[in-house]
């Protein structure tokens, strides 16, 4: 199967065939699997695959599918690896046994009697007469003894180890293989040595009764840092069989092993499981690893792009245990750059307006209060589709503890799903973040911090400009879907239609929180916008009227008290404590309140020196005449003035003339 998307389910099944490998998305069963997908009892052949996952994304854990010929053909009945091969539904015909109607009633397999791949019952390939006119058939599928080399733990090999190679001979009978050669190219000059089998006798080597042997290469330490290379094994040789007639037959295999620099790179310095991204190079390398897992997730065809920007990496001391995303370690800046949002797949629509599950970032993102300014991304004249610094994130998607500074966002008019941090949320969380000056523009579906919320977005805000071509645009969200959650956030920018041509399109669902709102009940908890700044008498579709709020209210309360009475004891960091005896999760602080007149802001923005300029502003006094144009006043008569406040006073601010 190319692509296994939605709730699809591969079962029952197997194949034997032979794949070409370019680029990546490559599996012995599956080509792209998304993560609701489901393989049952399903295997492919890794001896002509060369392949050891079922799936080119999303494979399963544990992987069972990978099969060599031997375990294909070893059972003659719906046992082992075929249990349950008897039990399908292959006719949507319903049955009764012994009471119970069941769909679950066929059996189309025929495992033969021996050394046979299974066969669908009827098919001509096995004919009447006896099981040898099967065989003959079938084994003209491949050679009389196949050789399959693989290596045991699969994965980079540091310098100075050894890497262990199994070779596997296909069949159930005893053989003999003689006369062994192993090649190594591509290693560099004496940087790899091959040593002789285990159990190698006088130059013959003796099978188990698994038919297979182990042999090992020493991996050389050359003393120098070289990021990484790729050098190719290769083992030859004949074999003398029964099966084979006791002829002698000529087989070879060979496989791939990469070798990483022993004095690499530790990219997580706290050993939190974490990669620390200290350049723009690196922030934009994520993308070819959406599931966080440092050199373990990155596919060979993008190990190049990635290995520049973190040259030498250690994968020893680097997450020891496994990576699960990467981490801030200072504020990056991305002028003079126009930038491609994590998640790949260039400037493109995709069907149905919902993003693919391998654009869709699985791993944590945390931005340790950090921030990135002077994003800027540019549609064009195309349709470009789930835009912000990530184009998504999936379920398992968390992106905390960041700043977007000053960005510029703008796309074609007719494209889906904008945001500065993120197009889209699939059940994943956005917790601590904000987004601060510039603007974002879009199509269908715009928003300051998050396009399309199908998760959670929690203690965020926005003060930006946000501009919609066509429907749903909100402060914070253009559309809060179902399942998604907004809790102790607000948006105090503008939000707007945007002055375009195509004006035969209807423009609608526009509100200050969000455009739309799915669940008017229970989505949206304690979160508000600025009615004065945004120009906006509602929150947006389904959104509640206690989401409207002036300036003044939403800058008066010094505390979590008022209208932020339920934005102290948040979840933001995942992480559970201990209170009275009792283990919660809602133990974050995150806000910031300030002083009187300020809006709040998260706990590790407050020093920055902006926003305590665009947050502490005082109220203008304009002094403005009752009269229009230069007017003279005559002797013993008076002008009459007005003193106004451009802004409210908070409470407790009296004003003196």
């Amino acid at each position: 199967v190319g692509r296994a998307g939605g709730m699809s389910v591969v079962s029952a099944s197997y194949t034997l065939a032979t794949l070409k490998r370019s680029g990546s998305e490559i599996g012995g069963l599956v080509g792209a699997r998304g993560t609701s997908a489901e393989i049952q009892s399903s295997y492919f052949d890794r001896g002509r695959t060369g392949l050891r996952s079922c799936c080119g994304t999303n494979a399963p854990s544990p992987d069972n599918t990978s099969k060599t010929s031997f375990e294909l053909r070893a059972p003659t009945t719906a046992a082992g690896i075929y249990a349950g091969w008897d039990q399908l539904n292959v006719d949507g015909v319903a049955s009764t046994a012994m009471g119970v109607v069941t769909l679950h009633d066929d059996a189309p397999w025929d495992f033969g009697s021996g050394y046979d791949y299974p066969l669908l019952r009827g098919q001509s390939a096995r004919f009447p007469g006896g099981n040898l006119a099967g065989i003959g058939v079938q084994r003209r599928l491949q050679p009389p003894v196949l050789m399959t080399l693989s290596q045991r733990d699969a994965g980079l090999v540091t310098e100075g180890q050894d890497v262990e190679y199994i070779v596997e001979l296909d069949g159930r009978v005893s053989q003999l293989v003689m006369n062994w050669s192993v090649e190594l190219t591509g290693a560099g000059d004496g940087h790899a040595e091959a040593s002789d089998f285990a159990g190698d006798r006088d130059g013959l080597l003796f099978l188990t009764n698994t038919n297979s042997a182990v042999f090992r290469v020493g991996i050389a330490d050359d003393g120098t840092s070289e990021r990484r290379e790729t050098f190719r094994v290769r083992v030859s040789g004949f074999v003398a069989s029964p099966l084979a007639l006791l002829r002698r037959l000529n087989v070879a295999s060979s496989a791939v092993v990469s070798v990483i620099a022993s004095h690499g790179t530790d990219y997580d310095l706290d050993n939190d499981d974490l990669i620390e991204v200290a350049t723009t190079s690196q922030l934009a390398a994520i993308r070819y690893d959406l599931g966080g897992m440092g050199l373990r997730g990155v596919a060979d065809g993008d190990m190049a792009a990635y290995g520049e920007a973190f040259p030498s990496f250690d994968e020893e001391e680097t997450c020891p245990g496994s990576c699960k995303g990467y981490e801030l370690s200072n504020d990056l800046d991305l002028s003079g750059e126009v930038w491609n949002p994590i998640g790949g797949g260039g400037r493109s629509e995709f069907a149905n307006d919902v993003l693919p599950d391998e654009n869709r970032y699985n791993g944590t993102f945390e931005g340790n209060g950090y921030v990135i300014e002077n994003m800027h991304i540019a549609g064009g004249n195309d349709r470009w589709d789930f835009v912000g610094l990530f184009r998504g994130l999936g379920e398992a998607g968390v992106i905390r503890n960041v700043g977007l500074v000053n960005v510029n966002v703008g796309v074609f008019p007719s494209s889906v799903q904008t945001g500065a941090l993120a197009g889209a949320i699939y059940g994943g969380k956005v917790a601590a973040c904000y987004v601060r000056g510039g603007t974002v523009r879009g199509g269908w579906g715009v928003g300051g911090l998050v396009a399309g919320n199908g998760g959670t977005i929690i203690a965020s805000y926005t003060d930006v400009n946000v501009r919609v071509a066509a429907s749903g645009a909100g402060g914070l969200v253009g559309n809060n879907a179902s399942g998604g959650k907004i809790i102790a956030s607000y948006a105090s920018g503008d939000v707007a239609l945007a002055t375009f041509r195509f004006t035969h399109i209807r423009r609608r669902n526009i509100g200050g929180l969000a455009g739309t709102n799915a669940a008017a009940s229970t989505a949206i908890e304690s979160s508000y916008f600025d009615t004065d700044n945004s120009g906006l008498s509602s929150g947006g579709m389904n959104v509640s009227a206690t989401s409207v709020k002036t300036s003044r209210e939403l800058r008066s309360p010094v505390a979590a008290e008022g209208i932020y009475a339920a934005w102290s004891d948040l979840d933001v960091d995942d992480t559970s404590s201990t209170v009275m005896g009792i283990l919660t999760l809602n133990d974050d602080d995150p806000w910031d309140f300030g002083g009187p007149f300020q809006y709040p802001v998260l706990g590790q923005a407050r020093t920055e020196a902006a926003v305590q300029e665009q947050y502490s502003r005082q109220p203008t006094v304009t002094l403005t005449p009752t009269f229009a144009g230069d007017a003279t006043v005559s002797e013993g008569t008076s002008a009459r003035y007005e003193v106004s406040l451009g802004r409210a006073l908070p409470p407790g601010i009296t004003a003196s003339w």
